[in-house]
């Protein structure tokens, strides 16, 4: 219980250093600031219908009218469904193989220290730019689907141990790389509302995880499957993502159709020009 207050404490000091922070505005969005508040005065009544459009744009629901937005946030929920499930009952299922109790509850810290490790580490791999970063981020999600389906096989406390790190370095490695993913998809002006809408889906996943896993100990009376439905949700992830790296990969080998109309276009022009001035 003291150790729960400490954790709240040192939590809530975010509330006040994040209400030390100042938004940071470009100026393309003092622009169109101006040219908004501009269009309201100049336009009286239809005060409703403003009202929705500034809360639509506070919000950033116009992110999803972007498929890749969709797909990658769909993707981070199932990710984060099945993340959150062995935590409920990683512990108990290493008693049931015959773990003492504090060794059991170090596996919990074998997750966790891996984790802060490979979000420092894999942080600085990304600046390497030696690979797509949508192709490294599905290796990783890969890795972590893994490590949890294997967790039911694992009979030793080495064994777990090694799955229990296994799943922690490749989901820091996952969880360092959401910001850069939602800034190159929706662009950095729009990070921020990126960014809340991605924690606040992830959250609703958190929250139903461990229901889930309780309610299908209650159903088998087994800890196994709760390891195979979160393996299976993250490898859906991973399908997810594959078939979202497939189609930008595609998009970016297709020969674009507009290039030579255009440069005809412009050559026409010229024409016209060199014409006129004779």
């Amino acid at each position: 219980r003291g150790s729960l207050f400490i954790i709240a404490g040192i939590t809530l000091q975010g509330c006040v250093f994040g209400a030390l922070l100042r938004p940071i505005y470009f100026k393309s969005e003092m622009a169109d600031k101006s040219k908004s508040k501009l269009a309201d005065t100049s336009t009286s009544g239809k005060t409703k219908d403003r009202l929705i459009a500034r809360l639509k744009n506070v919000l950033g629901l116009s992110l999803f009218k972007m498929p890749y937005f969709v797909v990658f946030m769909l993707a981070n929920v199932f990710y984060a469904f099945g993340y959150m499930i062995p935590f409920a009952h990683l512990v108990k299922h290493a008693r049931t193989v015959g773990v003492e109790p504090q060794e059991a509850a170090f596996l919990v810290s074998v997750v966790g220290i891996g984790e802060g490790v490979s979000r420092i580490s894999y942080g600085w791999l990304l600046n390497l730019g030696l690979y797509p970063l949508l192709r490294g981020y599905i290796v990783c999600t890969l890795g972590v689907g893994l490590g949890l389906l294997f967790i039911p096989f694992a009979q030793t406390y080495p064994s777990m141990a090694v799955c229990c790190l296994f799943v922690g370095i490749f989901a820091g490695s996952c969880s360092a790389q959401n910001a850069v993913f939602l800034a190159e998809i929706c662009g950095v002006s729009r990070l921020g509302s990126a960014l809340g809408i991605a924690y606040s889906l992830v959250g609703f996943a958190l929250l139903f995880g461990p229901p889930v896993a309780g309610r299908l100990y209650d159903i088998t009376g087994n800890y196994n499957v709760s390891f195979y439905v979160a393996g299976g949700t993250i490898m859906l992830c991973v399908l997810m993502l594959s078939a979202l790296e497939l189609h930008r990969t595609i998009n970016a080998h297709q020969p674009s159709t507009d290039i030579p109309d255009s440069g005809g276009e412009a050559k026409n022009t010229q024409h016209k020009d060199t014409d006129e001035d004779i």
